[in-house]
Parts: C-alpha cells; sequence; structure tokens
C-alpha cells in the first residue's frame, strides 16, 4: 500500500499547483508530508483548512479522496471520487484506482472490477501497478462467487474500548478464562513514544511501537482494555505470539522491526526474581531470516511462518517437532498449503489436524489475506484441499490471526476492513454451529512427543500488573464438607421441593436466605460428579421481552455465581431464562432447578429432570420436555435488543459460567422438520445465521450427544440427517 502512495505523491507532486499562493501552496506541501507519512487525519485536516485546497485544487482533492479512504469514511471518499470523476477536465488515473478500491472495501465487487478495468485502460503498459491491479479484478471475481454462500458466523468489532485509531492485532484468547483476550497494538501512549523509520523520536511524523495488551468482557461489553506491565513492553516492539499448553509460559516478539529483533519466552516469575537479561525461546527459529507469526501446540509442535529461503515464494508456513529433548529442523508444508504469495498467522486446532491460516493468494482470496482453513488426511499423509472461509470472516481487507475458544462457537481475528475505528481492529466471530476441532482426541498431525526438559524450557519472568498468570483447565476438587458425612443427610432423602423453586420482585439482588436455599444443590452436585444442574429463570410479567429476559439470565448468574463459591465447578452449570408472563405468576421473576445425567446415580427417579419429575410454575411448556428444539438467532456477550424478541414466541437466553457469550433462541418445537422450517423463515426474516438447536432433558445438545441419544429420541436421526 506504500508503494502505491508513493506513486501517487511522485505524480502530484509533477504537477503544479492551480494557485500560487503562497500559503496555499505551502499548506499544500505539508499535507503531502503528512500523507507521505502516514498521518492521514493531520493530512486531511490541512486540506480542508483551504477552499481553494478542497473545492478547486485537482490534486488537492484527490488527496481528500485517499485520504478519507484510509481513514474508512468510504462514503466521503466516494462522494469525492465521483465527483472528481463527473468533471469535463480529464481526472488523474488514480481516480480510477480509488473508486475501485472503495467498491471493493463495500463489496460491490462487480463495480469494483469495472473500475479497476477502467484504469488498466488509461496507464501505460510497463506501469508498475499493472500486475496489482490484475490480481484485485481477480479478487474480485473470487468476492462474486463467494459473497452468496451460507455465512458460516457472525461477525462483530470488539468495539471502542478495545480497538483505536491505531492498530490492534493478534488476538490470543486467554487459555482458561473466557472471558479474557489478548493482543498487541500499535497506539497513542504506547512505550517509547512515537519514533521515526530509524526508531528516533520524531512527534510530528512518528509512529508508536507496538505494545502487548489484555482485555475482557464485563456485562457484555468489552473493555478493561490494559498495556501488559513496563518490564514486559519497553520502546521497541513486543507482539504477544502465544502461550504454553499450560498457559504458564508466554511467548512474544521483541524487537525494533518486525525483521531484527528476537522471540522470547516469559514464564512467571516474581518481579523481585527477575533479571534484565530475556530467555530467548530454543526453537529453529531466526527473525533475521524471516521466521514469525508462530502457533505452539501441546508444546511439542511448532508451526511459524517463515521468509527462509527454499520456500515457494513470500511467507510459507513451516513446522518444527519436539522429540527427545529437542526441536527438528523446520520443514515445510508444502505446495498443498504454500503457494508463491504469502502465508502468514497458523493456528492449529485442538485436534491437533485442522489448520487454520491467512493467505493473500489472488487465485483464492477476496480481498488481501482470507482466512483459509485445512485438515491434514492422516490415512494419506495430506492436507486437504483449501477452503476459504468466506463471508464475514474474510473481506476486501486483510483478515489475520484467527484464533478460536474452548467453546466451539467463538473465534477473534484481526482486520483491516473498512468498518473499523484503525488500520486493523479486533474482531469476534460467532459460529452458527459447532466446531468438533476444538475437541482433542489422538492428535492426528503432531506425532507424540516427550514433554520440554525443565533445562530446555525457557525460565521466564513475572507475574505482572496486565497480565494474570493462566490457571490450568483441570476441574477444581470440591472442598471438604462442612457436615461429616455420618451426619450429611443422604441425596436421596431431600424431597424434590428442596431444590426450589425462588421468587423474586426484580429490584434486588438473591437474599441471604435464598442463597442458604441453594446449599442443598450444591451439596448434591458436590457429591455426584457427572450432575449438571439446570438453573431455569422466568419473567412472569409483561413487559420488553429483551430486558426482562436478560434481568433473568442475571438472576441466574447470581444463583451460579453462589453455587461456584460453595466449590461446584462451573461445568456442573447451566443457565436459560423464559417468558412464562402466560402464566401470571404473581412474582415478576422465579428460578427453578432441575438435573441432568442422574440416570446412573442414585439420585434417579429422585430429583426433578425436565420430562420426568419436573413441577413446573409454568407449566405446559415445550422447553419443560425432555426432548425440544429451538432456533438460535446470536450468541452475544450483552444483551440483545432485536425487536424479533418480542415478535416470537419462547424467546430464551443460555448461559454457562465458564462461557462469557449469551446465546439468544427463538420458538419450541418437538419435531425436527417444525423447527427446520422456522429456521428457513427467520432467515427471510433477515436472521441470516438462524439454526437449529436440539435440546435434552433441557440442556443444549451438540451434535455428537445427538447421536449418543438418537436410541432414546428416534426423532433426533431426523436431526443429525438434516
Amino acid at each position: 500500500m506504500k508503494k502505491i502512495l508513493y506513486c501517487v505523491l511522485v505524480l502530484l507532486m509533477a504537477a503544479p499547483p492551480v494557485s500560487n499562493a503562497q500559503n496555499t501552496k505551502h499548506k499544500l506541501n505539508e499535507a503531502k508530508e503528512f500523507f507521505y507519512h502516514e498521518k492521514y487525519a493531520e493530512a486531511l485536516s490541512i486540506l480542508n483548512s483551504s477552499r481553494k485546497l478542497s473545492r478547486l485544487d485537482k490534486e488537492a482533492r484527490l488527496l481528500i479522496a485517499i485520504c478519507n479512504y484510509q481513514l474508512n469514511h468510504l462514503d466521503l471518499a466516494l462522494t469525492n471520487l465521483l465527483e472528481i470523476t463527473a468533471e469535463k477536465k480529464e481526472p488523474y488515473p488514480e481516480c480510477w484506482l480509488y473508486l475501485g478500491k472503495v467498491l471493493h472495501a463495500m463489496h460491490k465487487f462487480d463495480e469494483a472490477a469495472d473500475y479497476y478495468k477502467l484504469y488498466l485502460r488509461t496507464i501505460r503498459p510497463d506501469h508498475p501497478h499493472r500486475q496489482m491491479v490484475r490480481e484485485e479484478i481477480r479478487r474480485c471475481a473470487n468476492g462474486i462467487d463467494v459473497q452468496y454462500r451460507q455465512p458460516l458466523a457472525i461477525v462483530e468489532n470488539l468495539g471502542m474500548y478495545v480497538n483505536t485509531v491505531g492498530d490492534e492485532f493478534a488476538p490470543v484468547p486467554s487459555k482458561n478464562l473466557s472471558n479474557k483476550l489478548y493482543f498487541s497494538s500499535s497506539r497513542y501512549g504506547n512505550a517509547g513514544g512515537p519514533r521515526d523509520e530509524q526508531n528516533r523520536a520524531d512527534e510530528r511524523f512518528g509512529s508508536f511501537l507496538s505494545d502487548m495488551f489484555s482485555c475482557s468482557v464485563t456485562g457484555g461489553q468489552w473493555s478493561d482494555t490494559a498495556p501488559m506491565h513496563f518490564l514486559l513492553n519497553s520502546p521497541q516492539n513486543e507482539v504477544l505470539l502465544d502461550f504454553d499448553k499450560e498457559g504458564s509460559v508466554m511467548y512474544y516478539f521483541k524487537g525494533w522491526s518486525l525483521r531484527r529483533g528476537e522471540i522470547i519466552a516469559d514464564t512467571f516469575k516474581t518481579i523481585d526474581n527477575r533479571t534484565l537479561n530475556s530467555t530467548p525461546f530454543l526453537a529453529p527459529l531466526d527473525v533475521a531470516n524471516g521466521d514469525n507469526e508462530l502457533c505452539l501446540y501441546n508444546d511439542t509442535l511448532l508451526i511459524f511462518a517463515s521468509r527462509r529461503q527454499g520456500g515457494y515464494g513470500g511467507y510459507d508456513l513451516y513446522r518444527s517437532v519436539f522429540l527427545k529433548g529437542y526441536w527438528s529442523d523446520a520443514q515445510n508444508l508444502g505446495p498443498a498449503i504454500n503457494t508463491a504469495y504469502d502465508e502468514t498467522s497458523p493456528y492449529l486446532a485442538p485436534d491437533g489436524k485442522t489448520l487454520y491460516f491467512s493467505s493473500n493468494d489472488s487465485r483464492k482470496s477476496i480481498g488481501g489475506f482470507d482466512i483459509f482453513k485445512s485438515v491434514y488426511v492422516q490415512q494419506a499423509a495430506r492436507w486437504s484441499e483449501l477452503y476459504n472461509m468466506g463471508i464475514p470472516l474474510n473481506s476486501a481487507g486483510d483478515d489475520t490471526g484467527f484464533r478460536l475458544t474452548r467453546d466451539g462457537f467463538t473465534a477473534f481475528l484481526a482486520s483491516s476492513r473498512k468498518d473499523g475505528f484503525g488500520k486493523r481492529d479486533l474482531y469476534i466471530a460467532y459460529f452458527q454451529e459447532y466446531l468438533p476441532e476444538v475437541e482433542a482426541p489422538v492428535v492426528a498431525y503432531a506425532p507424540p512427543a516427550e514433554k520440554i526438559r525443565e533445562y530446555d524450557k525457557p525460565i521466564i519472568i513475572s507475574q505482572s500488573p496486565g497480565f494474570v498468570k493462566e490457571e490450568p483447565l483441570s476441574t477444581p476438587e470440591p472442598p471438604p464438607a462442612q457436615m461429616s458425612p455420618s451426619i450429611r443427610p443422604a441425596a436421596e432423602e431431600k424431597p424434590v421441593a428442596a431444590y426450589g423453586p425462588l421468587y423474586l420482585d426484580g429490584s434486588s439482588s438473591l437474599d441471604y436466605s435464598q442463597k442458604q436455599n441453594l446449599d442443598p444443590i450444591a451439596t448434591l452436585l458436590l457429591d455426584h460428579p457427572g450432575v449438571t444442574v439446570i438453573i431455569t429463570a422466568y419473567t412472569m410479567k409483561p413487559g420488553v421481552v429483551p430486558q426482562r429476559l436478560f434481568r433473568a439470565i442475571n438472576y441466574g448468574e447470581e444463583a451460579a455465581a453462589y453455587l461456584q463459591s460453595k466449590g461446584v465447578p462451573a461445568t456442573a452449570i447451566y443457565m436459560r431464562a423464559l417468558d412464562g408472563s402466560q402464566v401470571g405468576n404473581t412474582k415478576p421473576y422465579v428460578i427453578e432447578f432441575s438435573f441432568v445425567g442422574t440416570k446412573n446415580t442414585d439420585l434417579n427417579g429422585t430429583v426433578p429432570v425436565l420430562g420426568e419429575a419436573y413441577h413446573s410454575e409454568a407449566p405446559g411448556l415445550i422447553t419443560g420436555k425432555d426432548l425440544f428444539y429451538k432456533v438460535q438467532i446470536s450468541s452475544v456477550t450483552r444483551e440483545l435488543t432485536r425487536p424479533v424478541l418480542d415478535e416470537q414466541p419462547y424467546p430464551m437466553i443460555e448461559k454457562t459460567p465458564d462461557f462469557a457469550y449469551y446465546r439468544y433462541t427463538l420458538g419450541a418445537f418437538e419435531q425436527y422438520e417444525a423447527a427446520k422450517a422456522f429456521a428457513l423463515e427467520m432467515q427471510r426474516k433477515g436472521q441470516s445465521g438462524a439454526y437449529v438447536v436440539p435440546f435434552i432433558n433441557g440442556k443444549r445438545a451438540d451434535k455428537n450427544e445427538a447421536k449418543r441419544n438418537a436410541g432414546n429420541f428416534p426423532d433426533l436421526d431426523n436431526y443429525l440427517k438434516g
């Protein structure tokens, strides 16, 4: 991109300015200097400050259009360019180029291709842009093919409390905290201040180097963005790369430029035990050789991008395996993955065989870098054909840094798409269907290997502000019982009434006595690992459904938090909020409790189970049956206020304590075909991501669970075939 801008400036500087006024000429030259240093906001402010420049000067008007494009003001840029090209005097050829770029960014691929072709017809045969523009035309053709595919996910910007007018990139989800994300950013206020290309302080034209940050989601909003400790961030570039399997080692790049530095492995000693020396990552990586952007799988397999000699061109993906105490020599992943273009930001899913990465291969991408997927076929010892993840995961910009979270429905990525706040923004993707590659079976691609020996595993640094050492994923051991086993009441002696319900007025939190009523549930769950409690919160009074449902799920979260304080693991708790206003209960909100996973325990038949021994405060609802289907329309980290929640039956919110997102579903059906028809209806009404989800005994089931239960529920065969 900078090469294109330089060529534009060379062209414009060759043309004499229309006005000879010294002040106007000075402003134009000053704006060009800011433009050259990619300070588009400053350049635009100067150009717009002069009417002679903004309305009468041909080159200034083109610069204004390009600045608006670079600042993501696509509508303004389009208006600027159309005004220029509508005039009788011949416009600069770059007007056609940027009309193509603006329309390409808007995903108007047909129109963009027409303007790109017009630009080719106006430049000389040996023009340096010719090959680049041909590739953009090819990407537009790819976009025309891809844009009508069914979207795999809904993609949302993480928002203004995370993203800035700077550059946010390289997202890495927390290993164990579903509400936390780490990333890197070049933004105002970073350590070291703005610097020029020789890394000298430059307040006027300099740019900030990158630092490492964390953020978290609270109340549905991504915020709490904070830089890592000053002993990690420095005046140099720091780019977070990955964590080890347990989250106890952080790997990051440090250097004055992306081609001059080292990759560091950082463990979490206390600040008092730190040294000034960094510990390099002991792997076959050489930044000077073009090695960067790594993914560490299971501490024994390293996949990284490199420009080293012997590849297929540009950046290629390589692998190295840790065996018998040593990292193997790097091996190219081969022509099924690598091309003459750039392949970057690899991510190997937990199944050990599903690889995501980004490539700017114009034969396959719709923008710059697109996200692709390939699966290693062990029997054939080869990678499957590359699959473009499509729109909206990909865009006309650069889409990189794709990483899944362990819930199987969510991913993060960085993108330079033109609906963001700055150069690149961080985005979250909510997939319509569960991605089984987040499960970790026997590894297919990464061979078994020894654990890294202590003297080879880097010894690193601090428990510091801005970074919390990740805890292992293992389920915590239940705390000691408050009563001895001999005097604790047996679970089977508990009457069903001992497990709720709770009645709430909507104005306050759970009180002390209500929390005490949850103690028998905590005891039951601690005594019976594998049993799950379903917390059903009903909103019983008429009103705005989205607000009432969200208040109900908040009550469910309070109950879940109390159970967790008693030692109940998050995996044993499932929450849902439902509309029960048709019942007309005297209390605005009611919380009920039922259980899943009791059949092979001494609890069978003694506790409430949906579809069996379940006496609901909202009787007769389909959502009280042992099998029903619903249609998911969204998964978000905040309250959803779509009108469809008031317009359609059975709106519901689902939540689990270890998952930061609220899943919204509509409808409730006993037969799959009826649910499928409803999902299609929702898609026609604008809910493009609507899809069917089965619920067994009140809890969401994935396809594996559906297969296991098909013998008990024959209609699940229809779901599995559909």
